[in-house]
Order: structure tokens, then sequence, then C-alpha cells
């Protein structure tokens, strides 16, 4: 198996430097067809890391150094691509299912010192949103979400939403024990089986479609990229369908290992850095950017 694994990195360490090549050798442009050839199929770069260079042929498997993310991976990414669809799947219900889901989240009072903050007005539009907003919703989503779809998909979507709420807590405890992370693995099982069900029985069941802000964006990127006049880029909502081939997805069964080898989430959890820097610099210091002595202001 090692064997298997180190063939494959070779080969696409073979690829990049044969890209690298091209461009720093032979001039070709970093997007051009030479590199995109040999780069896009696997999604590569042109860079090759210096640690696997220097101390690879050392032993240094680079790769468990890697720590899990789970502001990324699972509220910014997993959950929010969920609810995303949820909400595609209430357009394509009933256009009014959103207006009351909205209006659900809003009678939602406020919880605890920062536990659960006050929603805005409209949840559905997403606009602008930072990740303990989408570790909220995933917090109230069962009892916002009830009775919007019809009765055979009603049951699916809560325990789905259940699921993703069980996993989530669980991989932030602060504290973990062997049983612990026995029951994190199984939820994840449990997760990953509810997922496969609302694909297979839900998501088919409906033919889903861009939300209107996905519309708006990609209208707005055709026209930054005058692909709008030359009429290949559609007007209206192209289809949108559920995708569990993800690799935020995937990283979720990394979670285990992780903590057994680094410790708990929080340690290391983006989350954590963004929340102590923004609070260090606007509380403790009020910190003005253009404060600084020498910035002159434009």
């Amino acid at each position: 198996m090692l064997a298997r694994i180190n063939s494959v990195r070779l080969y696409l360490r073979g690829k990049i430097v044969a890209a690298c090549k091209a461009i720093y050798q032979s001039g070709a442009p970093i997007k051009g067809t030479a590199a995109e050839c040999l780069l896009k199929e696997f999604s590569l770069v042109p860079t090759l890391n210096t640690f696997i260079e220097r101390l690879g042929p050392l032993g240094l498997d680079l790769f468990p150094i890697l720590v899990v993310d789970l502001l990324h991976e699972f509220e910014l990414g997993v959950f929010k691509s969920i609810f995303k669809h949820l909400l595609r799947l209430l357009y394509a219900i009933n256009h009014e299912a959103v207006i009351l889901l909205d209006e659900r989240f809003r009678l939602i009072p406020s919880f605890g010192k920062g536990a659960i903050r006050r929603f805005p007005s409209s949840v559905s539009d997403m606009k602008q949103r930072a990740a303990r907003h989408f570790e909220d919703v995933l917090q109230c989503a069962i009892p916002a979400f009830e009775g919007l779809f019809p009765d055979s998909h009603d049951e699916v979507v809560r325990i789905l939403l259940f699921r993703l709420a069980e996993w989530h807590a669980i991989a932030k405890l602060r504290i973990h024990t062997d049983d612990s992370l026995d029951l994190l693995s199984q939820a994840l099982r449990r997760l990953g089986q509810q997922l496969r069900r609302f694909r297979d029985s839900t998501c088919s069941a409906f033919s889903t479609v861009e939300l209107p802000g996905e519309i708006t964006a990609r209208q707005r990127k055709s026209a930054n990229l005058n692909l709008a006049a030359a009429g290949t880029m559609p007007s209206g909502a192209c289809p949108k369908s559920f995708n569990l081939r993800t690799y935020k997805l995937h990283a979720l069964g990394d979670y285990v290992n992780s903590i057994k080898m680094f410790g708990t989430t929080d340690l290391y959890t983006t989350q954590i850095v963004c929340t102590h820097f923004h609070w260090q610099g606007n509380k403790l210091y009020n910190f003005n950017p253009l404060s600084f002595p020498g910035r002159a202001c434009t």
C-alpha cells in the first residue's frame, strides 16, 4: 500500500516538475495550455513543497502534519453547502416557505453571551455571513425547518439536521476521551448514511436551480468577463444538484486521528485565532489603522 502511495506521489511530482520547466525554462504562461494540460486534471499548482524536497528523503511525511480546520471545512463548507441546497429545495417546492423560514429565524431570541446571536432579517440571503452565523443557524435549524417540506421528506431533513448538529457538537468538545472519540466516529457514520438517504430520496425528487443570489453573482461575473454579450452563459437560473464528492466532506473522516495526534480542535482552529485578534485589536487597543504615524490619509 505504501509503495502504491509513493508511486502516485512520484507521478504527480513529475507532472509538477514538467510544468515548472515549461514555465521557467520555455517561458510558457502559467495559465497556458502547456501547464494546464499537466496540472488541471489533478488540480495541481506549479510549485514544489520545500519540506518534502528537503526532508522527504529523510522520511518526513508531510500529510499527517496538516491539521483539520473545523471552521472552513464544516461550518463554512459542509453545512453551508447543505443549507444552500435546502433553500434550493424550498424554492422548488414553494417560494413562500423561504419567507416563512426567515420569519421563524427572526423570532428566535438571542441566548447567552455570544452563544446564539440575534439572526438577521433574511437568513436565506447569506450575504457576508461569518462562520459563527452558520453555527447559530445549525443549532436552531430543526424547529425552523419543521413542516416546510412535504411529509415524506420532512423527517429526512430533520434527521439530517440533527446528525449535522450531533457531529458538530462532539467535534467541538474541548476535552476528549477514547469513548468520546468513538462517539465521534459513530456520529460521522450516521451522518454519512443520512446524507446518502437525503441525496437519494429528497434531492432526487425535486429539480433544483440556482438561488437568486447565485444568479446575481454569476451574471455579475459574466458581465465583468464580457461573456454576456457573446451569449456564452445563460441569463436564467442554471440547474444545481446536491454534490457529496467534495474534499471538505471527505476531510470529516480525518478528525478522530487529528484529535488523537494534536489534541482537541479548539487548539488549532482558525476561529479562535480570528476571534482573538479581532477582539484584541478592536476592544483592548481600540485599533485604528489610520492612527499609525507616517500613514497619510488619501
